[in-house]
């Protein structure tokens, strides 16, 4: 009977200790946890105190464990916690760039101090995402959850090189490459140049894509084909084919030659080779744009006096704008990275990636870095912008009456 009794308060003893764990936990949330935990988390790598950041990292997931059966869960599950602490992990060299400027002008506890506020503001603004506060609010569909964690690894991958990359210079050698004429020549000259070569592929490829979209004819397949040859064969194979055509002897370059219209070590042959690598996501795009498009409308719009052309440009170019822009802006995009079909037509005047890899050859990483920099900081600035100001970067749903009208 009297071990019956101690076994009881034993157990009563753990229940009230647990209890006690438990309503000291619940005065947190999971904005608290991560405000607390995340600026200690990345001090400890800036420090190189793996082992205490390990601690960080785990403790918090623990908890998550210990309070698994509350359906309300006040600290952000594991999964989110996770991919949190790896996005800083991916930032500590920007961390440890900007606590040495700090540590310059303030002192070591000063700029601890300021590192934390940094972190803390972060922190506060990860909190706004909407995923999180429906997590805890235990209103979260797991599918989704899975997309966006698979989705946040790639994102990961991508973003990892990419901020090392920028990470690794400091502000003083970018400076001095900006004020370099040569840099800034070159970079120049390869957006110019992609603009002008995404500005013929949207001339030339809108009607292209549009008659794929709308005519089912023989070889449709074949031209398809075509279209896409340009991204699946190597560069430099593009750019010996069209310094066959183009060259002084090729079929096109040799007459032009005599009207003093040059394509090799010239402009033009910059803009043709950007052209060919990057057209096909202008025609793919407009295809998918106005196949999307139910042609009937092009027929209401006839039915009401327009022509064929006035029917394609108040309905179908309209209805398939964005998607017109978006393919325009990818093709900017890969115009802009050609290197491979360049080098081959033309060497001089040199666009940016050619002096990018001009300086690495010939001086090595340290000289080529910078610009290799500043061409990743002007192209983010320009895609960024693009997107915008043209309203492909957000998702507009459209919802129909519920009476199904259209």
């Amino acid at each position: 009977m009297k071990g019956r009794i101690v076994k009881k308060k034993k157990i009563d003893i753990k229940n009230k200790i647990r209890n006690k764990i438990l309503d000291f936990l619940s005065r947190f949330n999971s904005t608290a946890v991560l405000l607390f935990i995340s600026p200690f988390f990345v001090l400890a790598i800036l420090n190189e105190a793996y082992m205490l950041a390990v601690v960080l990292f785990i403790v918090p997931i623990l908890i998550v464990f210990i309070r698994r059966n509350d359906h309300y869960m006040i600290f952000i599950p594991s999964l989110v916690y996770a991919f949190y602490q790896f996005v800083l992990m991916i930032v500590v060299p920007f961390f440890i760039k900007l606590y040495n400027y700090i540590e310059i002008a303030l002192s070591g506890t000063e700029a601890i101090l300021v590192m934390l506020l940094v972190c803390i503001a972060i922190v506060w603004l990860a909190m706004k995402v909407p995923t999180i506060k429906l997590w805890k609010l235990g209103r979260v569909n797991l599918s989704i959850v899975l997309a966006k964690g698979l989705g946040t690894l790639l994102i990961i991958f991508i973003l990892e090189p990419i901020i090392s990359l920028i990470a690794a210079e400091d502000l003083n050698t970018l400076a001095d490459t900006w004020a370099d004429p040569n840099v800034t020549s070159a970079i120049w000259l390869s957006v110019s140049m992609a603009f002008l070569a995404t500005l013929a592929s949207v001339i030339l490829g809108i009607p292209l894509g549009y008659l794929l979209a709308r005519r089912d004819f023989a070889g449709r397949s074949v031209i398809q084909g075509i279209v896409d040859i340009p991204i699946v064969i190597p560069h430099t194979v593009a750019g010996i084919a069209l310094l066959t055509v183009f060259g002084v002897n090729g079929i096109i370059g040799a007459p032009l030659e005599e009207l003093d219209i040059r394509f090799i070590d010239a402009w033009p042959g910059i803009v043709i080779a950007m052209m060919f690598v990057s057209a096909p996501f202008v025609i793919n795009s407009a295809r998918d744009g106005f196949a999307a498009v139910d042609p009937r409308f092009e027929n209401v719009a006839r039915s009401l006096g327009a022509n064929r052309i006035q029917a394609f440009s108040k309905v179908s170019f309209r209805l398939s704008f964005r998607s017109i822009i978006s393919g325009a802006i990818m093709s900017w995009a890969r115009a802009i990275s050609e290197f491979g079909a360049i080098i081959i037509l033309v060497y001089f005047p040199m666009v940016a990636p050619t002096l990018i890899y001009d300086r690495f050859t010939s001086f090595g990483l340290m000289d080529s870095r910078p610009i290799a920099v500043l061409l990743v900081l002007v192209c983010l600035f320009i895609f960024i912008t693009l997107r915008i100001f043209s309203g492909t970067g957000s998702v507009r749903q459209r919802h129909l009456p519920r009476g199904g009208g259209v």
